[in-house]
């Protein structure tokens, strides 16, 4: 990285302009089977491990969210293989089923659509939940 911040944005145009792009692969989470991919495709380039940090990438695969640093990401430019937040909703059967209830209420019933939860999910029942 540049001390001067312009000069590592022309760093990335002149990678743009050759249709080579950027591409962070971290240890772990199917280390092997992302490397092997990029590594045969011409189009990209693997980024050695002491780049880690750098917000200079096209796609960034890391174990952990907490790898990735969301302030820096440049929405529709960047790609990352977590989604912040996202964890705590969708990773556990009861987080999954209360995430689309609260979707049906706020999105669904108001235009007039109805989603059968069972189509995503078993019947299920929350037994911390007295209503269920």
């Amino acid at each position: 990285m540049f001390a001067d911040p312009t000069l590592d944005d022309v760093k990335i145009v002149e990678k743009d302009i050759e249709g080579v792009k950027d591409i962070f692969i971290g240890k772990g989470s199917h280390l092997k089977l992302v490397r092997n991919y990029f590594s045969d495709a011409e189009k990209y380039h693997i980024l050695p491990e002491k780049e880690q940090f750098s917000s200079h990438y096209f796609l960034k695969w890391v174990q952990t969210a907490g790898e990735i640093h969301y302030f820096s990401f440049r929405e529709g430019k960047q790609l990352v293989n977590h989604i912040p937040n996202m964890s705590s909703m969708l990773t556990t059967k009861s987080a999954l089923l209360k995430t689309l209830r609260e979707h049906v209420v706020r999105v669904l019933d108001k235009e007039s659509l109805r989603l059968d939860l069972n189509i995503f999910v078993p019947k299920t029942y929350r037994l911390d939940v007295m209503s269920d």
